[in-house]
C-alpha cells in the first residue's frame, strides 16, 4: 500500500493512484505560493482566465479561422507562437535572435 496523506486528503489505506482527491490536495498544498490571490490583486494582476481566453480568441482563432485559410497542424502551432511573440512586443528580438 502506498503512503497516504492524513485527514482531509482521503481515507487511509487507499493507494495514491486510487485517490484523486488526495492527488489534488497534494498538488495545491505544494503550490500555495502560486495561490496568493490577495497579493495578485494588490499588484493589479489578473486572477481569472478571462484575459487568456480573450487573447486566444483575438490572437489565435482570428488568424486561424480566416475565410479560405487552411492550416496543417505542424504549422498552426508555429503561427500561433509567432502571433503571441508579436503581441507580447518581442517581434524584433525574436527576429534578431534568428539572424544571429
Amino acid at each position: 500500500m502506498a503512503q497516504t496523506e492524513p485527514g482531509r486528503a482521503g481515507p487511509a489505506g487507499v493507494a495514491n493512484e486510487n485517490a484523486p482527491v488526495r492527488k489534488c490536495w497534494r498538488h495545491l498544498k505544494n503550490r500555495r505560493d502560486q495561490l496568493d490571490y490577495e497579493g495578485a490583486l494588490e499588484k493589479g494582476l489578473p486572477i481569472g482566465s478571462g484575459e487568456t481566453e480573450s487573447a486566444h480568441r483575438h490572437l489565435i482563432q482570428r488568424r486561424l479561422k480566416l475565410p479560405g485559410a487552411w492550416w496543417k497542424r505542424e504549422t498552426a502551432s508555429d503561427m500561433a507562437q509567432l502571433r503571441v511573440t508579436r503581441a507580447n512586443g518581442n517581434w524584433k528580438d525574436f527576429w534578431s535572435n534568428k539572424a544571429a
